[in-house]
């Protein structure tokens, strides 16, 4: 039904199409795809709220309500996950966005590197992560088409 790749059920909507002889097409798979759905853009609004803290809370929680509210979840209560509101809308983000690849930048923006991210991740220093340990290196490539362009700290001193 795939082609022979495996993915998720809920994007074979957009990546595949039958053809008149019957044969499965599979589009996209090999494509950086931006989508912003609804749930996505409440939730980040919820964590803007809540960074700005004060009267903004209320507007924080009722953005996390709406996304849990029309999953059929129950509403937030603050004491969950000790109170940290910041912390239930990233692991509510976690839940809703699962798979589309959101929940390392949500990590890295909401700086959850050393709680949430296992393996060697728990090696990397403080002083990595100043240096941009957690940013992608850029491609021997790049560096023949602009001649400019330097690497950040921590990639230059590991090549």
């Amino acid at each position: 039904v795939t082609g022979g790749y495996a993915y998720l059920y809920k994007f074979r909507k957009f990546y595949t199409e039958r053809t008149d002889d019957g044969y499965i097409m599979n589009y996209g798979l090999d494509q950086n795809k931006i989508w912003w759905r609804l749930a996505d853009i409440y939730l980040l609004r919820a964590e803007c709220r809540t960074r700005l803290g004060g009267s903004y809370i209320k507007g924080a929680i009722d953005d996390l309500n709406k996304i849990r509210e029309r999953a059929g979840a129950k509403l937030y209560d603050a004491s969950e996950y000790g109170g940290d509101l910041r912390y239930a809308i990233f692991k509510e983000r976690e839940k809703e966005l699962l798979l589309e690849g959101q929940r390392y930048y949500d990590i890295i923006r909401n700086d959850y590197v050393r709680t949430e991210l296992r393996g060697n991740y728990q090696t990397v220093t403080n002083q990595d992560l100043k240096d941009g340990a957690l940013f992608l290196m850029i491609g021997d490539g790049a560096f023949y088409q602009n001649p400019l362009l330097r690497q950040n700290t921590y990639w230059h001193r590991r090549l």
